[in-house]
């Protein structure tokens, strides 16, 4: 039954992705189902980057209890996430030789694609947290039944538990969403280098493009289709992503070309107005950022600031075609 369910509601998202095709004539393939197959290492990439995906996503799910308990990443927070992550695996095993159930299908297959996936895991572990802090909790009770024959010493460390592990997600959970209505933005349990967005300036720019630019513009940036929704204008992505380069080389820097690309981007696709924001948690838009500074250093003579907001990291450009033109043919690119 849990199948022919699946199978139902799945049915309709592959027979959309057999019946579309990629357009010969998109710049690049960013929202279209090739760009997304070919994120799985099982048909891409070259043995020695397989293997590279798939023990940096394996790490990856050992210690993200770090992430979610919000414990530092040091010697206890390793120590932790290893204790943690072997009564995981350790419950799920004993529990699945009882009785194969649903779930336990589920959780293998849903674990499985998301290790042969050139992406951090991090965000799709969290809807499993529940079911991952379960089959702890059961492999943790059935430890102290073996140590103590006392039931009420049983319960009182089984509860123990639930406390220690409950207390620094409520912790973490106060602290984010004292954050996300602060900022008005959702802040992640992840935590992060880079500058992360804040809604007030964020809106405050896409209002400013709505009243202040022609309806036939086109805009670039890292959230083409926020921009495209809240303002009614055209946006293309301000660079394609190459996930590996991007996750698992020691050069992430390359994975977006350079400013000579951005430049070609922009003159492709006959840009009017880039939009400057920071990166949230997406280390290729920091890496657009730092090309679009570079950019802006090669060519100040074809980029114009005419929005800058409270923040000085929000920023609108207005593009001067010929400028930058005249500027990228005569650097020879």
């Amino acid at each position: 039954m849990f199948l022919f369910a699946c199978a139902v509601l799945i049915a309709p998202w592959f027979w959309w992705q057999a019946v579309q095709v990629d357009s010969s004539r998109a710049v690049d393939t960013w929202y279209t189902f090739s760009n997304y197959k070919s994120w799985n290492i099982l048909m891409n990439f070259t043995a020695e980057q397989k293997f590279h995906v798939l023990s940096i996503n394996l790490l990856s799910l050992v210690f993200s209890p770090m992430a979610y308990l919000n414990i530092n990443a040091n010697a206890f927070g390793l120590f932790v996430s290893i204790i943690l992550t072997s009564l995981i695996c350790t419950g799920f095993v004993r529990d699945i030789r009882e009785k194969v159930r649903s779930l336990h299908l589920f959780m293998l297959i849903y674990f499985t694609i998301i290790t042969l996936w050139a992406w951090p895991p991090h965000r799709f572990i969290l809807p499993m947290i529940p079911l991952l802090l379960l089959f702890a909790y059961k492999e943790f009770s059935r430890i102290c039944r073996r140590l103590f024959t006392s039931v009420a010493i049983q319960n009182y460390f089984s509860v123990m538990l639930v406390v220690l592990l409950g207390i620094p997600m409520i912790y973490g959970l106060v602290i984010r969403s004292g954050e996300t209505l602060r900022r008005q933005a959702v802040s992640s349990f992840l935590p992060s280098m880079y500058e992360q967005y804040d809604w007030k300036v964020m809106k405050e720019h896409l209002d400013w493009i709505r009243l202040n630019t022609p309806e036939d513009s086109i805009l670039l940036g890292n959230l083409d289709p926020m921009y495209y929704l809240y303002t009614g204008r055209k946006a293309v992505r301000g660079f394609s992503t190459d996930q590996y380069l991007t996750y698992y080389s020691e050069k992430p820097e390359t994975a977006s070309g350079a400013a000579p690309s951005l430049a070609q981007r922009i003159v492709k696709n006959r840009i009017n107005y880039i939009i400057r924001t920071p990166s949230s948690y997406f280390k290729d838009a920091e890496i657009f950022n730092g090309n679009l500074d570079r950019l802006i250093s090669d060519y100040p003579e074809a980029l114009r600031v005419v929005k800058e907001g409270s923040v000085p990291s929000y920023k609108v450009y207005e593009v001067n075609h010929e400028r930058l033109l005249f500027a990228h043919q005569s650097r020879g690119h």
